[in-house]
């Protein structure tokens, strides 16, 4: 491929031994060998195509378990971007950064397949976004452009949001919402949550899940509820307020990043698609306990 700025295929796949990409019209949610084969959870990288348009990002004011961060706005996207299908694993991530930023919770506690535990710092080497989209050079995101050539960054809390969704507005990305604010059987199908059965009633106790064990959105992407917390490039807001907006950053500056998605330990209103958090995003230890990830994106 030449040109990755022209493109229209559905889905990219980085192939982490190589680093070269290669198109793909059908992915996991397509094409049941690709989930199979723990080749997409460890050396593959694979990102969904995610086209142009506007949503209503928040939450509405009946919605159960709805806090007061999560104004409704409408809120536009003019470019379209990848993301990835999956939160980025253990394996992928040491594929290309080895264990620079890693603490032994996410080494031992996690696993190969399961999402990676890690700082918004580590990721990107910088507190630049949004005055610039530059990442340090021995960040992961650094290594990573510079053996692909290619802008792979986090998505912002917009895109976050709008690929969550999926085209829905309803607390879940399958067209349903809680049925309560703790233990919720429709969320138990979409993720590894406090009450789902592989966590909850799991004799060895809670942890994240393999990626991909949960059903997907209808964009075919995966754990977007649950799982693992995953990092967004905005610093937080506590209010979005209510006007609409055009390819959103966040804030030009703050103390926290946003969070979106919420854990393996989690209560089900923390797992809504409108939900959000936040973290500092610089661990002052290694073996540091907060359930954070992220998955790539790539803007076009």
């Amino acid at each position: 491929m030449t040109n990755i700025r022209d493109t229209l295929a559905k889905y990219l796949v980085l192939d982490l031994t190589t680093f070269q990409i290669r198109e793909e019209q059908k992915g996991p949610m397509e094409d049941p060998t690709v989930l199979k084969s723990d080749l997409c959870r460890t050396s593959e990288l694979w990102l969904r195509r995610i086209e142009p348009g506007t949503f209503l990002m928040g939450s509405p004011k009946d919605e159960l378990g709805r806090s007061r961060h999560e104004d409704q706005r409408q809120v536009t996207l003019t470019a379209p971007f990848y993301l990835g299908v999956f939160q980025v694993t253990e394996k992928q991530y040491k594929m290309v950064a080895g264990r620079k930023g890693l603490g032994s919770i996410s080494e031992h506690f996690f696993g190969r397949a399961k999402p990676v535990n890690v700082d918004y710092f580590t990721i990107r080497g910088t507190e630049d976004w949004p005055e610039s989209s530059n990442v340090a050079p021995d960040s992961f995101l650094g290594l990573l452009r510079g053996r692909t050539g290619l802008d792979f960054d986090l998505p912002t809390e917009a895109q976050w949001e709008y690929a969550c969704r999926a085209g829905t507005e309803t607390a879940l990305n399958d067209g349903r919402d809680i049925t309560h604010e703790e233990e919720c059987p429709n969320l138990n199908r979409l993720a590894q949550n406090y009450f789902s059965t592989r966590c909850y009633r799991n004799k060895e106790g809670a942890t994240p899940a393999p990626v991909g064990k949960h059903l997907p959105n209808a964009w075919g992407l995966f754990d977007m509820h649950g799982n693992i917390w995953e990092w967004c490039l905005d610093f937080y807001a506590e209010k979005l307020g209510t006007e609409s907006a055009v390819d959103p950053k966040g804030p030009k500056e703050g103390s926290y990043r946003v969070n979106r998605g919420g854990d393996f330990e989690d209560l089900a209103y923390m797992c809504r698609s409108a939900n959000r958090n936040r973290s500092v995003s610089r661990w002052k230890q290694l073996y540091c306990t907060i359930n954070v990830g992220f998955r790539l994106a790539l803007t076009l």
